[in-house]
């Protein structure tokens, strides 16, 4: 079970199908997640005391893509996925929380930034493709796209990857 907090209510989910109007969400995951909505995510805690995040992506056609990519286990620098789960109208997808994004940080740096604190990013999101290259094409690299996570930078959003023998 886990508990959704949405516009300052909290709101119980498991197993038990239930609707709660345009901002609420049913599903099943059983880490025990609490969530709260921002900026289009939901920041979640574990039942112990994990800092989380849980993506809700609208089942769309071609949107369970993000899915097939949930066992990049080994593959470093890329955020894992802790645990997935579905609701009638959504998959669910639990992450450990980032940091901060690369885009917080060239906005942060007025857009530019010292080589000194480029190379490391570079370094880090290389190590993850490298890592991927002939199993998977991420396909949407940009900043916003790039976490900063335990002290690496990471690749994150799967949604438009492609298995690389499928790419084109």
């Amino acid at each position: 079970l886990w508990s959704v907090k949405i516009d300052g209510g909290n709101r119980t989910m498991g197993s038990a199908p239930h609707t709660s109007g345009g901002h609420g969400h049913n599903g099943s995951m059983d880490s025990g997640l609490i969530v709260e909505y921002i900026d289009e995510r939901y920041e979640a805690t574990a039942d112990d005391d994990t800092p989380g995040v849980v993506k809700f992506i609208p089942k769309r056609p071609g949107a369970d893509r993000e899915l097939l990519f949930e066992n990049l286990v080994g593959i470093p620098n890329v955020v894992p996925i802790l645990e997935t789960g579905e609701e009638a109208d959504a998959w669910l997808i639990a992450m450990p929380k980032a940091d901060m994004s690369l885009r917080a940080i060239i906005k942060q740096a007025g857009g530019a930034m010292s080589e000194s604190d480029v190379v490391p990013i570079l370094v880090d999101v290389a190590t993850a493709l490298a890592a991927l290259d002939g199993k998977v094409v991420h396909r949407d690299l940009k900043p916003e796209n790039v976490l900063r996570l335990n002290g690496a930078w990471c690749l994150a959003d799967f949604g438009i990857a492609r298995y690389a023998d499928a790419s084109t």
